[in-house]
């Protein structure tokens, strides 16, 4: 009896014991200064932003940030010019339970500013927030933002923003933001999640300005603004329309003068003046690139997620290189290039001919490129929506992609002088395009998806599906079409291609599929509504059904096309589809679409397209939804392009007198 009552009493002195906790603290409140004791327990103490910036900090204690830590950021944070990874976290979670840096309800939106952040040299990470080295952190302004489901753009706004307030004016260009930085650095390895947040402004590009004069002595040319100056040092320009120095000649602003009347610049000739002229930011083109390191977000991270957010206002503004990266329900805009991924980073030490999961891209609105033109003519860059890299460091033995997925998308406003609203130059495998709308804009000569490149030995595209898309433009079109093409295909081989379901309207004066290469092996195009250039245009020059085939031959009418298919034994049929044999050629009052692409009642895309329930698994189930998420038929005949008849209300009616033809 005396050995129970012992027992008892020790389990009640056990029990009679404070709780001792022995995981990591589950929320941490931070400001960039601190409050109160600063030990983070509540926004009244909140740690300073240093707390989470040191390694110490990091583990498994009570007040120790770790696995489950929620991060809660309050206030405004704001830094130098030049400041490199302003906020470093230096803390990882663990698979399943991620450290999550987020925002305090109560201050939102959350903004990380500088007049411009630095690209990290020499210091790790760079731009407003590093995750570099890190592994299961989630990044998570608290409100979703970007777009919703199929592309469209969300109303609200972000929760937490990170943004240069000086890009483009009174900066150092070249130390600041010249280098593989981002304004946030996503570098960690493996497990990070990027959320709710709105990336502003890695370089905004300077509208063109007037000049009153241009003089050189020596090594230093002084440039006369017509009005107030807006650049700062080392942005490089081009002058036009200006005697003393040629178009081509780029010049490196050598000092700040926002505002001022004048500047300084290096690079010119070594004597001579002129009046008059136009100054062009060139920045984009230092050393002769075409290409700009000025990211919102970069990273090299294994299965990386980058969705519901902003990226904006920049030159390459997404680019996420790894295994399966995810980008979804994004607004990306005003930029060079949208989104640019390799199949491998090029510093990975990875064997050559290495084959890596593509990325996963959808549901995101890419839009406006046309801000880095010059708009007089003066422009060496090329923009992209989505531009995969291909490998050019082993040309015979590449890295390449075993898949990539890219659907559910809509590209559209002005896209200035472009490349291609997809530029999958990477060699790949299993590449699915499909449920996209593109846009156009009249005058505008844009290739809507290139699969592989033409001009790169050893570049090739095998077994790729472009399904079900819808090319939408209307207008009187000049100077070219306002789109070109599907198929873009690769130098060396292109195997397996399918262009099934597709609407294609507005390539006049251009071509509606382009196929290049030194082979094409079997795939299949077929059930697609096409244009008819020439009568739509009322030009006896143009073609009306406009196709270049292996070779370069041009093929003007669907029957000529579809005749070349047959004989050339590179699109076979194969249960009964091929040949592109139960395609349309229609003008585009018949075709019928709303401007966003939907079907209006009497389009010959209703009902005559190729049932593809079949493909609907895996990674290609969303195949059977259209991109406004309506299930499309099981059994029966689909609609062709990516939405399904009937899935906008208030639809008008269809116009009457008017007829497809079929051939």
């Amino acid at each position: 009896m005396g050995k129970l009552i012992f027992v008892l009493g020790l389990l009640f002195l056990f029990l009679a014991q404070p709780p001792v906790s022995y995981g990591s603290a589950t929320d941490v409140w931070v400001t960039q200064s601190g409050a109160g004791g600063k030990d983070g327990t509540s926004l009244q103490n909140a740690a300073s932003i240093s707390f989470i910036q040191s390694s110490s900090n990091c583990g498994n204690g009570p007040t120790q940030i770790g696995p489950g830590t929620t991060i809660h950021l309050s206030g405004n944070f704001a830094y130098p010019t030049g400041t490199n990874g302003a906020i470093a976290l230096a803390c990882s979670g663990a698979s399943g339970n991620p450290v999550i840096l987020t925002t305090d309800p109560n201050t939102r939106p959350v903004t990380i500013s500088s007049p411009q952040f630095g690209n990290g040299a020499g210091s790790g990470g760079g731009g407003a927030l590093s995750l570099s080295g890190l592994s299961y952190v989630k990044v998570d302004g608290g409100v979703p933002c970007g777009t919703t489901a199929g592309g469209v753009d969300s109303a609200s706004a972000c929760g937490l923003v990170m943004e240069n307030t000086g890009s483009g004016t009174a900066f150092d260009v070249g130390p600041y933001n010249e280098g593989q930085s981002g304004i946030l650095d996503a570098g960690g390895v493996t497990g990070i999640e990027v959320t709710g947040v709105a990336l502003l402004n890695s370089y905004v590009r300077l509208p063109n300005w007037a000049i009153s004069s241009v003089s050189f002595s020596g090594s230093v040319g002084t440039v006369n603004c017509a009005a107030s100056c807006p650049v700062g040092k080392n942005v490089v320009i081009n002058i036009v329309g200006n005697s003393a120095v040629g178009a081509n000649t780029n010049l490196t602003v050598t000092g700040n003068n926002e505002g001022g009347s004048s500047f300084t610049v290096s690079g010119g000739p070594g004597s001579g003046s002129g009046s008059g002229g136009t100054a062009l930011d060139e920045t984009m083109n230092t050393s002769g690139r075409d290409l700009s390191h000025y990211y919102s977000i970069i990273g090299f991270s294994p299965g990386i997620k980058f969705h519901d957010s902003i990226a904006a206002h920049g030159g390459w503004l997404v680019d996420l290189q790894g295994a399966a990266v995810q980008i979804y329900n994004n607004q990306i805009y005003d930029f060079d290039h949208g989104i640019a991924m390799t199949p491998v980073d090029a510093n990975d030490g990875q064997t050559p001919g290495v084959g890596t999961p593509g990325p996963f891209i959808h549901d995101n609105h890419i839009h406006d490129m046309v801000n880095w033109d010059d708009s007089i003519g003066r422009n060496n860059n090329h923009h992209d929506g989505i531009h995969l890299l291909l490998d050019t460091t082993n040309p015979s033995n590449q890295d390449y992609y075993t898949s990539a997925y890219i659907y559910n998308n809509v590209f559209d406003g002005d896209p200035g002088v472009p490349n291609a609203w997809i530029f999958a130059r990477a060699s790949t495998e299993n590449e699915a395009v499909f449920n996209n709308v593109f846009g156009c804009t009249p005058a505008r000569h844009l290739n809507i998806t290139e699969l592989g490149d033409s001009t790169e030995p050893g570049s090739f595209t095998r077994d790729a599906l472009v399904l079900n898309n819808t090319v939408t433009c209307t207008g009187n079109y000049t100077g070219g079409g306002a789109a070109t093409g599907w198929t873009a295909a690769g130098n060396v081989v292109t195997s397996g291609v399918q262009d099934i379901n597709n609407i294609l309207q507005g390539q006049q004066f251009d071509w509606a599929v382009v196929i290049l290469g030194v082979t094409w092996a079997p795939g299949g195009i077929d059930y697609n509504v096409y244009e008819n250039n020439a009568q739509d245009s009322g030009n006896s020059g143009a073609h009306p059904f406009g196709t270049v085939g292996i070779g370069g031959t041009t093929y003007d009418t669907l029957a000529a096309w579809q005749g070349y298919l047959a004989k050339c034994g590179c699109a076979p049929v194969l249960n009964n589809v091929g040949q592109d044999r139960h395609s349309y050629l229609a003008t585009n009052s018949a075709i019928n679409l709303a401007s966003n692409g939907q079907l209006h009642p009497g389009s010959p895309a209703i009902g005559n397209g190729l049932n593809l329930s079949s493909m609907c698994t895996g990674n290609l189930a969303a195949l059977c939804q259209d991109k406004a998420g309506n299930a499309r038929s099981a059994t029966g005949p689909w609609d062709i392009g990516a939405y399904t008849s009937g899935s906008s209300a208030n639809q008008p009616a269809a116009p009457t007198g008017l007829a497809a033809v079929v051939q």
